[in-house]
Protein backbone atom coordinates (compact mmCIF):
# COMPACT_ATOMS: atom_id res chain seq x y z
CA UNK A 1 0.00 0.00 0.00
CA UNK A 2 0.91 3.70 -0.72
CA UNK A 3 1.21 6.55 1.39
CA UNK A 4 -0.91 9.84 1.09
CA UNK A 5 -1.75 13.12 2.50
CA UNK A 6 -4.61 15.35 2.13
CA UNK A 7 -7.19 17.75 4.58
CA UNK A 8 -10.58 17.08 5.80
CA UNK A 9 -13.16 17.19 3.12
CA UNK A 10 -10.28 15.99 0.01
CA UNK A 11 -9.74 12.91 -1.77
CA UNK A 12 -6.53 10.93 -1.64
CA UNK A 13 -5.51 8.18 -4.05
CA UNK A 14 -3.67 5.45 -2.84
CA UNK A 15 -1.47 3.07 -4.36
CA UNK A 16 -2.18 -0.90 -4.07
CA UNK A 17 1.16 -2.45 -5.51
CA UNK A 18 1.79 -5.53 -6.49
CA UNK A 19 5.32 -7.21 -5.43
CA UNK A 20 5.23 -11.39 -6.97
CA UNK A 21 8.57 -12.18 -5.75
CA UNK A 22 8.41 -14.59 -8.75
CA UNK A 23 5.31 -15.70 -8.38
CA UNK A 24 2.73 -16.35 -11.49
CA UNK A 25 -0.54 -14.41 -10.09
CA UNK A 26 -3.07 -13.40 -12.70
CA UNK A 27 -5.72 -12.67 -10.15
CA UNK A 28 -6.12 -11.04 -6.68
CA UNK A 29 -8.53 -10.27 -3.70
CA UNK A 30 -8.83 -8.99 -0.77
CA UNK A 31 -10.09 -6.56 1.31
CA UNK A 32 -9.12 -2.99 2.56
CA UNK A 33 -9.39 -2.11 5.67
CA UNK A 34 -9.45 1.55 7.18
CA UNK A 35 -10.82 3.62 9.82
CA UNK A 36 -14.26 4.87 8.66
CA UNK A 37 -14.14 7.48 11.44
CA UNK A 38 -11.21 9.45 8.88
CA UNK A 39 -11.81 7.77 5.65
CA UNK A 40 -14.95 6.71 3.31
CA UNK A 41 -13.93 4.84 0.46
CA UNK A 42 -14.94 5.71 -2.98
CA UNK A 43 -13.65 3.85 -5.75
CA UNK A 44 -11.24 1.63 -7.10
CA UNK A 45 -9.86 1.51 -10.90
CA UNK A 46 -6.89 -0.50 -12.51
CA UNK A 47 -3.34 0.21 -12.12
CA UNK A 48 -1.05 0.11 -14.90
CA UNK A 49 0.02 -3.38 -14.05
CA UNK A 50 -3.41 -4.56 -13.90
CA UNK A 51 -4.45 -2.98 -17.35
CA UNK A 52 -1.47 -4.42 -19.36
CA UNK A 53 -2.74 -7.75 -18.04
CA UNK A 54 -6.09 -6.66 -19.35
CA UNK A 55 -7.46 -7.09 -15.90
CA UNK A 56 -10.77 -4.93 -14.37
CA UNK A 57 -10.92 -3.97 -10.50
CA UNK A 58 -14.31 -5.20 -8.33
CA UNK A 59 -15.28 -3.88 -5.22
CA UNK A 60 -17.84 -3.97 -2.79
CA UNK A 61 -18.66 -2.33 0.75
CA UNK A 62 -18.16 -4.71 3.72
CA UNK A 63 -18.63 -4.30 6.85
CA UNK A 64 -17.47 -0.40 8.36
CA UNK A 65 -13.81 0.95 7.64
CA UNK A 66 -14.20 -2.47 5.02
CA UNK A 67 -13.62 -2.35 0.58
CA UNK A 68 -13.91 -6.10 -0.80
CA UNK A 69 -11.72 -6.14 -4.29
CA UNK A 70 -10.75 -8.46 -7.05
CA UNK A 71 -8.60 -7.66 -9.51
CA UNK A 72 -9.33 -10.34 -12.41
CA UNK A 73 -9.99 -10.96 -16.29
CA UNK A 74 -11.27 -13.04 -18.60
CA UNK A 75 -7.79 -14.57 -19.16
CA UNK A 76 -4.72 -15.94 -18.21
CA UNK A 77 -2.45 -13.45 -18.20
CA UNK A 78 -0.24 -12.90 -15.40
CA UNK A 79 -0.02 -9.41 -13.45
CA UNK A 80 3.33 -8.23 -13.48
CA UNK A 81 4.99 -6.19 -10.59
CA UNK A 82 3.64 -2.91 -10.78
CA UNK A 83 0.49 -0.70 -9.24
CA UNK A 84 -2.51 -3.60 -8.95
CA UNK A 85 -5.10 -1.01 -7.92
CA UNK A 86 -5.63 3.19 -7.36
CA UNK A 87 -8.41 3.67 -4.95
CA UNK A 88 -9.52 6.70 -4.15
CA UNK A 89 -10.25 8.01 -0.58
CA UNK A 90 -12.20 11.00 0.68
CA UNK A 91 -10.95 11.85 4.14
CA UNK A 92 -13.79 12.72 6.44
CA UNK A 93 -14.83 16.47 7.51
CA UNK A 94 -13.97 17.04 10.76
CA UNK A 95 -11.24 14.78 10.98
CA UNK A 96 -8.58 15.65 13.15
CA UNK A 97 -4.77 15.95 12.24
CA UNK A 98 -2.89 13.24 12.29
CA UNK A 99 -1.74 9.40 10.38
CA UNK A 100 -4.61 6.28 9.95
CA UNK A 101 -3.33 3.44 8.19
CA UNK A 102 -5.37 1.70 4.98
CA UNK A 103 -4.31 -2.18 5.50
CA UNK A 104 -6.02 -5.13 4.97
CA UNK A 105 -5.85 -9.08 3.49
CA UNK A 106 -5.24 -10.62 0.34
CA UNK A 107 -4.87 -13.72 -2.00
CA UNK A 108 -3.60 -14.40 -5.19
CA UNK A 109 -4.40 -17.11 -7.35
CA UNK A 110 -2.47 -18.74 -10.68
CA UNK A 111 -3.55 -19.38 -13.71
CA UNK A 112 -3.66 -22.55 -13.42
CA UNK A 113 -6.10 -21.94 -10.29
CA UNK A 114 -3.62 -22.68 -7.98
CA UNK A 115 -4.51 -20.52 -4.41
CA UNK A 116 -0.62 -17.96 -3.60
CA UNK A 117 -0.36 -16.67 -0.21
CA UNK A 118 -0.12 -13.06 0.26
CA UNK A 119 0.74 -10.45 2.38
CA UNK A 120 -0.25 -6.83 2.62
CA UNK A 121 1.77 -4.35 4.20
CA UNK A 122 -0.22 -0.94 4.88
CA UNK A 123 0.01 2.46 4.08
CA UNK A 124 -0.30 5.52 5.24
CA UNK A 125 -3.14 8.30 4.72
CA UNK A 126 -1.64 12.03 6.82
CA UNK A 127 -4.20 14.55 7.38
CA UNK A 128 -3.05 18.17 8.14
CA UNK A 129 -5.59 20.44 9.34
CA UNK A 130 -5.29 24.20 7.18
CA UNK A 131 -5.50 26.99 9.17
CA UNK A 132 -7.43 30.24 7.48
CA UNK A 133 -4.88 33.09 6.45
CA UNK A 134 -4.70 36.00 5.06
CA UNK A 135 -2.47 36.49 2.01
CA UNK A 136 -0.32 39.45 1.07
CA UNK A 137 -0.49 40.45 -2.43
CA UNK A 138 2.55 42.26 -4.21
CA UNK A 139 3.21 45.74 -5.65
CA UNK A 140 5.84 47.52 -7.15
CA UNK A 141 6.62 51.22 -7.54
CA UNK A 142 9.46 53.64 -7.92
CA UNK A 143 10.36 56.08 -4.67
CA UNK A 144 7.44 58.67 -3.75
CA UNK A 145 4.50 56.56 -5.93
CA UNK A 146 1.88 54.97 -4.13
CA UNK A 147 1.43 51.22 -4.33
CA UNK A 148 -1.83 49.17 -3.55
CA UNK A 149 -1.10 45.58 -1.56
CA UNK A 150 -4.36 43.28 -1.38
CA UNK A 151 -4.86 41.33 1.37
CA UNK A 152 -7.19 38.33 0.77
CA UNK A 153 -8.48 35.84 2.71
CA UNK A 154 -8.75 32.67 2.52
CA UNK A 155 -11.29 31.25 5.02
CA UNK A 156 -10.80 27.38 4.61
CA UNK A 157 -14.48 26.62 5.31
CA UNK A 158 -13.88 28.58 8.53
CA UNK A 159 -17.50 31.39 9.10
CA UNK A 160 -15.19 34.11 9.95
CA UNK A 161 -16.95 37.95 10.61
CA UNK A 162 -14.39 39.79 11.84
CA UNK A 163 -10.72 39.79 11.11
CA UNK A 164 -8.00 42.14 13.01
CA UNK A 165 -3.99 42.24 12.79
CA UNK A 166 -1.00 44.01 12.52
CA UNK A 167 0.70 45.06 9.12
CA UNK A 168 4.37 44.90 8.78
CA UNK A 169 7.31 46.74 6.92
CA UNK A 170 10.23 48.18 6.88
CA UNK A 171 9.90 52.05 7.88
CA UNK A 172 13.06 52.73 6.04
CA UNK A 173 11.49 51.68 2.82
CA UNK A 174 7.75 52.38 2.64
CA UNK A 175 4.96 54.55 4.97
CA UNK A 176 1.76 53.40 5.40
CA UNK A 177 -0.96 55.78 4.00
CA UNK A 178 -4.02 54.19 4.03
CA UNK A 179 -6.27 50.77 4.02
CA UNK A 180 -9.76 51.03 2.56
CA UNK A 181 -12.59 48.24 2.74
CA UNK A 182 -11.52 46.76 6.42
CA UNK A 183 -9.32 47.49 9.66
CA UNK A 184 -6.04 48.95 9.07
CA UNK A 185 -4.04 49.93 11.91
CA UNK A 186 -0.40 52.09 10.83
CA UNK A 187 1.49 52.88 13.97
CA UNK A 188 3.36 51.24 16.34
CA UNK A 189 4.66 48.10 14.16
CA UNK A 190 8.30 46.64 14.09
CA UNK A 191 9.49 46.99 10.14
CA UNK A 192 10.54 43.78 8.44
CA UNK A 193 11.85 44.02 5.25
CA UNK A 194 8.74 43.67 2.60
CA UNK A 195 5.15 43.44 2.48
CA UNK A 196 4.63 40.59 0.33
CA UNK A 197 6.34 37.84 2.16
CA UNK A 198 4.11 38.17 5.21
CA UNK A 199 1.40 36.11 7.15
CA UNK A 200 1.73 32.78 5.27
CA UNK A 201 0.31 30.49 7.23
CA UNK A 202 -0.55 32.77 10.23
CA UNK A 203 -3.23 31.76 12.82
CA UNK A 204 -5.75 35.20 12.84
CA UNK A 205 -6.11 34.29 16.69
CA UNK A 206 -2.13 35.22 17.24
CA UNK A 207 -2.48 38.98 15.45
CA UNK A 208 -2.45 41.97 17.57
CA UNK A 209 -5.28 43.91 17.14
CA UNK A 210 -5.47 47.49 15.58
CA UNK A 211 -8.95 48.16 14.53
CA UNK A 212 -11.95 45.63 14.29
CA UNK A 213 -14.66 46.10 11.22
CA UNK A 214 -17.28 43.48 9.64
CA UNK A 215 -16.44 42.59 7.05
CA UNK A 216 -18.86 39.70 5.83
CA UNK A 217 -19.06 36.25 7.13
CA UNK A 218 -17.05 33.56 5.64
CA UNK A 219 -16.09 35.07 2.24
CA UNK A 220 -12.98 34.49 0.41
CA UNK A 221 -11.33 37.03 -1.13
CA UNK A 222 -9.79 40.75 -1.15
CA UNK A 223 -10.54 42.08 2.16
CA UNK A 224 -8.93 44.88 2.33
CA UNK A 225 -6.33 47.28 0.50
CA UNK A 226 -3.80 48.67 1.69
CA UNK A 227 -1.30 51.37 0.30
CA UNK A 228 2.02 52.45 0.93
CA UNK A 229 4.32 54.97 -0.39
CA UNK A 230 8.00 54.54 -1.03
CA UNK A 231 10.33 56.77 0.88
CA UNK A 232 12.38 59.49 -1.45
CA UNK A 233 16.16 58.53 -0.96
CA UNK A 234 18.26 61.10 -0.53
CA UNK A 235 21.35 60.87 -3.27
CA UNK A 236 24.66 60.57 -2.03
CA UNK A 237 26.66 63.53 -2.35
Amino acid sequence: MGDAAGAPGEVVTVDVSLVGRGASISIVSGTLTFDPAVLEAVECRAGAAAQAAQKDVSTSEGGPGELIFVVFGLNDNVIADGVLMECDFRIVEGAGAGETQVGGTADGSTPEAESVEMGLVAGTVSVAISLPELVVGDAAGAPGEVVTVDVSLVGRGASISIVSGTLTFDPAVLEAVECSGGGCGAGGAEGREHVGGWSRGADLRGFRAQRQRDCGRGIDGVRFSGSWRERERERRR
